[in-house]
């Protein structure tokens, strides 16, 4: 497997099909083909843009000749295609691109404030450790460009394990370029991983903060929705949103693992609940980070003709009373050995006071109180 086919592969496992495109070519409204970076990550305003470089083994290769790829192929050319395709995603008002789901998408942006541009790159082993040490490069017109190891990839993604936690990194490890610059040679990625779980943004990076890595609680099972994701495109009930899932996948790719956790906590409860087949207030939670409602709704089985209008009712008067933009809700009905109907909505309005709703929740309030609480982003294990 080729250092392209590697990527994408460890991009679709851990960010979804959904927002991973390798197919790296679009065509201008003139008819000509323009190719962009290998590798491109979006869900909605969070882009990351992978170039890659692959060395290949040659006869009587040394560190001088290694050297002379490096930085022909990572620091000139592959630094030169991440600038282009930032410059074709601005310059040009579509930039369609196929998924790895198979869906088209326009990509084009002027607007999306943040872009991470990173460089992949797969050494000889004869690069020497200077060249190997190489963080990152800066452009006079885009900016930092993130220069990183394959291997150091994949132990960035098996730490962070979700889309907004990767993204979040590069930001944090853009800070730590910015005010330690070259210092960063001299210590590894995953010292810099581990600092970033720290939440210090203060200190100088050191070789300590891998202590971090070891003590980390991984904990996946609590919150790990993989296999409830793929479930969406076969269960949405569709309140006029095209391509509905993707919408909801989406907020679920923004989340953190402490959101994430609180997420399938509901999902788990509402499963049970439905199981018992009694009567059971919704569970739910908003995000005031991601300005989203999450709403979790067990149903008897003898309510199931009512599931839709409950879906829709609900969604709006849990979205309402935590005043959010966006609200998932799903809802869940039981039929007998372990299999469960859960049925998904969507829903994306600007919050605004309405007297009706307001009346309607202060006589009949259908929800459980929420209260306001601070989740540790990180656990650790003492050590």
């Amino acid at each position: 497997m080729d250092l392209e086919e590697y990527l994408s592969d460890l991009n679709e496992f851990y960010f979804f099909k959904e927002f991973t495109y390798t197919k790296n070519l679009f065509r201008t409204s003139d008819g000509q083909e323009i190719e962009v970076a290998d590798n491109i990550l979006v869900i909605d305003d969070l882009y990351i843009a992978f170039q890659l470089k692959e060395r290949k083994e040659i006869p009587n290769a040394t560190s001088n000749t290694e050297s002379k790829w490096f930085e022909k192929k990572v620091i000139k050319k592959a630094t030169k295609q991440i600038r282009d395709t930032i410059n074709y995603f601005i310059d040009y008002e579509e930039v369609v691109l196929t998924n790895n789901q198979g869906h088209s998408f326009n990509i084009a942006t002027s607007k999306v404030e943040k872009i991470h541009k990173v460089v992949l790159f797969k050494p000889g082993k004869h690069l020497s450790e200077k060249d190997f040490n190489t963080r990152y490069h800066v452009s006079s017109t885009v900016g930092i460009i993130h220069i990183i190891p394959d291997n150091d990839y994949l132990g960035i993604v098996k730490y962070l394990l979700t889309p907004f936690e990767v993204h979040d990194y590069l930001n944090f490890r853009e800070s730590m370029i910015n005010k330690w610059g070259k210092k960063l040679k001299s210590v590894p990625e995953a010292a810099l991983v581990g600092q970033y779980l720290t939440g210090d943004e203060i200190s100088e990076p050191n070789i300590q903060f891998m202590s971090a890595l070891v003590a980390l609680e991984q904990d996946i099972e609590n919150w790990d929705m993989t296999g409830i994701i793929k479930t969406f495109p076969d269960k949405m009930i569709n309140f006029g949103y095209e391509k509905d899932y993707y919408h909801i996948v989406r907020e679920l790719a923004k989340l953190m693992r402490n959101d994430l956790r609180e997420f399938k906590t509901r999902f788990k409860l509402s499963m049970e609940a439905a199981k018992k087949d009694e009567f059971c207030l919704p569970y739910r939670f908003a995000l005031p980070r991601t300005n989203c409602a999450f709403l979790f709704i067990p149903l008897e089985k003898n309510n199931e003709d009512l599931k839709r209008q409950a879906l829709k009712n609900l969604a709006i008067a849990h979205k309402y009373d935590v005043k959010m933009q966006r609200c998932v809700a799903a809802t869940f009905i039981y039929h007998g050995n372990d299999y469960y109907d859960v049925d998904w909505c969507f829903m994306d309005f600007p919050w605004e006071y309405n007297p009706e709703i307001e009346e309607r929740l202060s006589k009949d309030f259908p929800f459980r109180k929420v209260k306001q609480k601070l989740i540790n982003r990180y656990e650790f294990n003492p050590i």
